[in-house]
């Protein structure tokens, strides 16, 4: 069942939309904030690539020769609907936090949804931007940077700041969530800082090679806007089955959740990263529709013969 998920991700990050079974459908945000012009480029700002080298830190720059056949098919035309139909629905919609942890939601919803500060070359494993664009490593490596990329945005138009970082390592650290193995992970880190409104800084508390890994593209962000006003009780009671604001190129409406039945993943035309090249000829297609048809193998077959299920 894994290796069926992992191929429908697969052909939605690369694959074309042959015959649109849904059309094309622009989700904007509800407000966009304007570009900050305010934070200098030390701090983070507009700019920042000019000093970072000279403040220590480093970043991967993307070649068309090098990278191009890797992220994405450049001939790939977007749109159209792939429809999936899986033996379960998830037991939450929530991917951090108890019962979180499928297979389901991770390779959807959490995939698609939300972003890490960085993610790895999928031929070379080297890390590459995301959400931040350019990080620093300690010589002793034990502590580590981060500048977010001041176009970033969340679903509701709010930009990503150093707090969203905060936000989340002290969810992953609530042990009210209800998924203990989150705070064997985080806890090796001490409480991240808040250096300036887009770089953030964390200490490990012991050297592993791991460590980076697990902070920088493990760790998918969550809004410091949402969380504020929750502990982990309240964040698994009010988003079991709604989904919190991502920075990701799909988005999940609550109008589009049947609970135990299906929901629909929408990409958004106005994705923050849709120009990055590390991701514009990915993420293809306009919907997927996930349905669960539970306990009844031989009524998944049927429709997938009858062109039900792609």
């Amino acid at each position: 069942m894994k290796k069926i998920i992992f191929v429908i991700i697969a052909a939605l990050m690369i694959g074309c939309g042959g015959d649109e079974k849904g059309g094309s459908k622009e989700n904007r945000s509800i407000a966009i904030t304007k570009k900050d012009t305010l934070t200098p480029p030390e701090q983070g700002g507009y700019g920042f690539k000019e000093v970072a080298e000279g403040l220590g830190y480093q970043t991967y720059v993307w070649s068309e020769d090098k990278d191009g056949n890797f992220f994405g098919d450049p001939g790939a035309k977007k749109g159209g609907q792939i429809d999936y139909i899986h033996s379960l629905f998830p037991r939450t919609m929530r991917y951090y936090g108890q019962n979180g942890t499928q297979v389901l939601n991770g390779r959807t919803i959490h995939e698609l949804c939300y972003e890490a500060l960085l993610e790895t070359h999928p031929v070379t494993l080297e890390f590459v931007p995301r959400l931040a664009t350019h990080w620093y490593i300690s010589d002793d490596k034990m502590t580590f940077k981060f500048r977010i990329n001041p176009d970033a945005r969340w679903w509701d138009g709010m930009p990503v700041t150093s707090d969203d970082v905060i936000a989340t390592w002290d969810l992953l650290m609530d042990e009210t969530i209800l998924a203990p193995s989150y705070q064997i992970t985080y806890s090796k880190f001490e409480r991240p800082i808040v250096e300036s409104k887009y770089i953030v800084s964390v200490k490990a508390n012991s050297k592993n090679w791991r460590n980076f890994l697990y902070f920088a593209s493990s760790m998918r962000l969550l809004p410091h806007h949402i969380l504020k006003d929750l502990d982990g009780t309240a964040f698994l009671e009010e988003y079991a089955f709604s989904v919190v604001p991502g920075t990701g190129p799909y988005i999940i409406r609550d109008e589009n959740i049947i609970n135990q039945e299906s929901y629909i993943i929408e990409r958004k035309e106005d994705y923050w990263a849709k120009d990055n090249p590390f991701v514009r000829y990915r993420y293809n297609f306009d919907r997927i529709k996930i349905s669960a048809i539970k306990d009844n193998d031989a009524l998944r077959f049927e429709k997938f013969k009858k062109g039900d299920q792609d």
